[in-house]
């Protein structure tokens, strides 16, 4: 496994389990499926920012807040 698989994996075992609560929040907040899976899309890019920082964390409260 390369390196960006490595780091893939890595992110996706970390962000994985917070999407489905960030939809449900989006969900309950902006009352429309279609508008909040885009949220959570939106908020998977920026944690995938936030993980390539320095320090190698995604921002999970920032996921939240995001949302």
């Amino acid at each position: 496994m390369s390196r960006g698989q490595t780091d893939r994996a890595d992110f996706d075992a970390l962000i994985g389990p917070h999407l489905d609560a960030g939809y449900r929040t989006a969900l309950a907040i902006l009352r429309d499926p279609d508008a909040a899976h885009d949220a959570v899309q939106e908020c998977r890019l920026r944690a995938t920012a936030a993980f390539t920082r320095p320090r190698g964390e995604a921002d999970i409260p920032g996921l939240y807040r995001t949302t």
